[in-house]
């Protein structure tokens, strides 16, 4: 387990979890249903930072781990605006591969952040991503079944989280899970925008 209660995650997108989603609801109640209007800052070499919009505030995520099948996401930095040109330097930039010393000196809202600074900025992205999520308690894990759309394209997703990595490699096999391909919201969008590869049926 480890000490900082960093979690260990596990999520698959599909158009549909079919048992899976059964078993979840089989096996427990949604303790919250949430929804939410997003924006994900996504770069070509943006890999390994969660840059997103949420409720008045810009939060950003580092991958610190994988761990076989499982990615462990710690938190970086989490502010509200205006935003300050070192803060931007400092935090903004380096998640996402941009030159530090090219940042404003403020930027005062999150439109005028997506405006002034990703619009102009090539092979910078801001994905729209709506989010309807039923959370589910489990054996000392957080699972999730969702709804989502990134800019309108609609997929389901379903996760798996906890600071105990055998808990979570455990819930992961007993649903089914096991079968898909372990993407965060960061890899998700990039294959759907076409930054990274999908496997192709070829021979």
């Amino acid at each position: 387990m480890p000490a900082n209660g960093d979690r260990y995650e596990f999520r698959a997108f599909a158009r549909d979890f079919g048992i899976i989603e059964t078993r979840l609801r089989a096996w427990a109640s949604p303790a919250q249903i949430r929804e939410s209007d997003e924006i994900y800052f996504v770069a070509p070499d943006c890999i390994e930072h969660n840059v997103k919009y949420r409720g008045g505030v810009l939060d950003i995520k580092t991958l610190v781990s994988r761990e076989g099948r499982l990615e462990q996401w710690t938190p970086r930095s989490k502010t509200g605006f205006p935003l300050t040109g070192d803060w931007l330097a400092a935090e903004f930039a380096p998640a996402l591969a941009l030159d530090a010393t090219a940042m404003p000196t403020t930027i005062p809202s999150a439109r005028a952040l997506v405006e002034t600074l990703v619009y102009p900025t090539a092979g910078l992205l801001a994905v729209r991503v709506f989010k309807r999520r039923f959370s589910f308690t489990i054996d000392g894990c957080m699972a999730e079944i969702a709804e989502v759309e990134f800019n309108t394209a609609a997929l389901r997703t379903a996760c798996v989280e906890g600071t105990d990595a055998d808990a979570v490699e455990t819930l992961i096999d007993r649903l089914g899970l096991d079968v898909y391909a372990n993407l965060s919201y960061l890899q998700a969008i990039r294959q759907v925008t076409g930054l990274s590869p999908i496997p192709l049926p070829l021979d």
